[in-house]
């Protein structure tokens, strides 16, 4: 298929954003640009060099484009289109579950609730948040604390005035003051009102010292209602900061970004720091990562993120400096109405932070790719390794192969089996290699792989559905003559080179990289390294044997069942050695002439 050909021309210099379409009119991507026409150049030309662009503009049959006003608008305006029409070839991070946040309406008694749903009436929202069954838990605890109203009335102050409300159970059980008739002052609600939202800015510990000052001064004065109200203050505030996790060296407010990336998946983790405490985290995932690279992947979260969380801090730690960061930092400013700034440190106790959320966000990944195996009952690596490799079936069974010898002396080989990813060591074997003299890996190796699936076919017995060679071109083109001998060439095999960690495939001449974040790389070197360990082990074990054996061969009239009694006695060549001629006597067949004869031979 043909890839999609235009004018750049034809469209403007200004920013903007521009919106590929396939035959049916779908939107297939949604980019941003700060001059249009030079940014739809590089597609004209074929892509930017990101692998997923070709592949979208062999689908495009149009382009459209919208200019803005400048090129912040241009990245709101793509955020906002990408979430209307989700574009097959944007990269698009989503939650598990739509999280919830804190709403503080703009009332004249306000409330604080729970809400998944952001309505633009000029309520403040705090989150998202992930941890909802403790949220609930505080948010309950500390409206009744501070009595805030729990009813959805709407409450003005002509309502109040023409008694249109009755106060309910709360009031009575002392969780609400009863704003509704008008039996609280408003400015004294609005003021615990404040005090939530500072909390959840994270402001509790300034907010402590401060009640602690006033309780004091109070008490001094004698207005001890004041000194109360205080009181019950600093104790929902050391109700919250009881609850959160201890100080990580950094006494200020900001969010820490953390990026995991494993095969196709990423996981994007937020931890909210405020005060130099953790309040809580926030994570998505996103499907399609491995032809992104990090900075992209990074962009892509913040736009996202911060486009619906109203919570922005000053600073935003990231793991890596994110493309367009000039443009990010301008948005993000605009947003919070205050400067913000995006880091990334490769120092000091901010990496720290960074490497906390890292630890988070792989753990994350891992549990989604975990609960995924387990749902599809096919780990996800093995269809990396499909993907990878092009393979016509997914390698459930994997067989791999190695040679080990001593300076061409005890020349042995390996089988390890794989079954779904994980070592099947019931069904590994030991060959001693039969017509191979000498240094010759190459040889070893057709003898070996020959003998296995020679009796593979035979027996009538399961074949794998990828063979692994320890070693490189010489091993592998022997392995493969061997398989179109048996008839037996549809079976894929491949080649791991050691020193590179490089991937041979039969017919090619060029090996093949295995993307480094991949898992499918990491199975073939676990298998790898298995075959190589289970090789040279019998070839230590081998030579142990020999080393023991040897001496009692040279003693004449000490035949193979005596030699074994010997060893099954003393435990040892050289308990042996050590032993005197009436202790030898002691094994059964051994006289005392053969004794004496056993004993003048190590001790001669």
């Amino acid at each position: 298929m043909a890839l999609f050909t235009f004018d750049p021309k034809d469209h403007p210099t200004q920013p903007g954003v521009y919106l590929f379409r396939n035959d049916q009119a779908r939107v297939l991507y949604v980019g941003k640009a700060r001059n249009l026409r030079q940014r739809l150049r590089s597609y004209a030309q074929g892509g930017d060099g990101r692998p997923n662009i070709p592949v979208m503009l062999r689908h495009a049959v149009s382009v459209e484009t919208i200019v803005t006003a400048s090129e912040v608008e241009a990245l709101i305006l793509e955020n906002n289109l990408i979430k209307e029409h989700r574009p097959r070839y944007n990269l698009f991070f989503k939650d598990d579950k739509s999280y919830p946040f804190i709403r503080v309406t703009r009332e004249t008694v306000p409330r604080i609730f729970l809400t998944r749903r952001q309505v633009r009436d000029g309520s403040r929202y705090f989150g998202p948040y992930t941890d909802v069954k403790h949220l609930r838990s505080f948010l309950t605890e500390i409206k009744e604390q501070l009595r805030i109203r729990d009813c959805d009335l709407s409450i003005t102050e002509e309502s109040v005035a023409q008694n249109k409300h009755r106060v309910c159970l709360n009031y009575h059980i002392g969780k609400c003051g009863g704003p509704c008739e008008g039996k609280e002052d408003l400015a004294d609600y609005a003021r615990r009102v404040e005090l939530v939202v500072d909390i959840l800015k994270g402001r509790a510990a300034g907010l402590r010292r401060d009640a602690e000052r006033r309780m004091r001064e109070a008490a001094a004065t004698l207005e001890y209602e004041e000194a109360a109200r205080q009181r019950d203050t600093i104790a929902v505030l050391d109700q919250f900061m009881a609850r959160q996790k201890a100080e990580r060296g950094v006494d200020e407010d900001l969010d820490v970004i953390a990026l995991a990336v494993e095969d196709n998946d990423a996981c994007c983790a937020l931890l909210r720091v405020r005060g130099g405490r953790i309040l809580g985290r926030y994570h998505s995932f996103l499907n399609g990562a491995l032809k992104a690279a990090p900075e992209e992947l990074v962009s892509r979260f913040l736009e996202q993120y911060y486009s619906q969380c109203e919570d922005l801090p000053p600073l935003l730690l990231v793991p890596v400096q994110p493309g367009d960061t000039e443009l990010i930092s301008t948005w993000l400013s605009e947003r919070r109405g205050a400067k913000c700034e995006l880091r990334w440190p490769q120092r000091g106790e901010k990496v720290g932070l960074l490497k906390l959320g890292e630890s988070n966000a792989q753990m994350l990944l891992s549990n989604l790719q975990l609960a995924r195996m387990k749902r599809e009952r096919i780990p996800e690596t093995l269809k990396a390794l499909q993907r990878d490799l092009d393979l016509p079936a997914l390698p459930r069974r994997i067989e791999g192969f190695d040679i080990s010898h001593f300076m061409g002396e005890s020349t042995v080989a390996s089988l390890v089996v794989f079954v779904d990813g994980k070592p099947r060591r019931s069904e590994y074997r030991h060959f001693h290699v039969r017509t191979v003299s000498g240094i010759d890996d190459f040889a070893s190796m057709e003898e070996v792989v020959r003998r296995r699936y020679t009796r593979r076919l035979r027996e009538e017995t399961e074949l794998p559905d990828l063979i692994l060679i320890d070693g490189g071109k010489g091993q592998l083109g022997r392995a493969a003559y061997v398989l179109r001998e048996l008839g037996l060439e549809r079976l894929p095999v491949i080649g791991l080179a050691k020193r590179l960690e490089e991937v041979f495939v039969p017919g090619e001449s060029e090996p093949r990289n295995l993307p480094k974040i991949s898992s499918a790389n990491r199975l073939l070197q676990h298998v790898r390294d298995e075959a190589h360990h289970f090789a040279i082990t019998f070839n230590r074990k081998l030579r142990r044997q020999a080393a023991i054996v040897d001496p009692l061969e040279q003693i004449p009239g000490l035949g193979p069942k005596t030699q074994e009694r010997l060893l099954s006695h003393f435990g040892s060549l050289g308990k042996i050695k050590a032993a005197s001629v009436e202790e030898l006597c002691t094994v059964q067949g051994i006289g005392r002439k053969l004794a004496e004869l056993i004993h003048s031979t190590f001790h001669s």
